[in-house]
């Protein structure tokens, strides 16, 4: 797997720091913010760290230089590939995302953005696979939904 490189503009972020609610999900804050914001401005963190006074915890904020892994850069809960294009797809996204993806992993909710659907393009030319527009990569942003979409061009 790729290490990012803070100075990698494909890398850059927004981090929203909130307070929750006691009980909320920050999953809820990103969805509101998807509601009302293009994609390329939507947090891909949601946290604040607060002590157990419920003051800010500035010792546990991340790095500047080193942004941190996503609250939704889970491992994915789904079945591993189980053919050699799905396969090629996971490798090719983990390895320009910098994060383990699973087929029903969303690109975009893994911290993916219009630089990287770019670079998930061009990987897949040069392995000498079916070329795939920017805006299938949109329509179909799990790696299930592109191999689907990738053979029903095929046809």
């Amino acid at each position: 797997m790729v290490r990012l490189k803070p100075t990698d503009a494909a890398t850059a972020r927004i981090d929203a720091y909130v307070v929750l609610s006691p009980g909320a999900d920050p999953t809820t804050i990103r969805e509101r913010a998807a509601g009302v914001l293009p994609d390329y401005m939507l947090p891909a963190t949601v946290a604040l760290p607060l002590t157990p006074n419920g003051k800010l915890d500035t010792t546990k904020l991340p790095a500047v230089s080193h942004p941190p892994t996503p609250w939704h850069a889970v491992p994915s809960r789904t079945a591993p590939a189980t053919d050699d294009l799905t396969t090629t797809l996971t490798e090719i996204w983990s390895d320009i995302l910098g994060v383990p993806v699973g087929p029903d992993d969303d690109c975009f909710e893994l911290g993916g953005n219009s630089l990287f659907a770019v670079r998930v393009t061009a990987a897949l030319r040069t392995r000498g696979l079916p070329s795939l527009r920017l805006r299938e990569l949109y329509r179909h942003p799990t790696i299930r939904e592109t191999v689907a979409s990738l053979r029903s061009l095929d046809r």
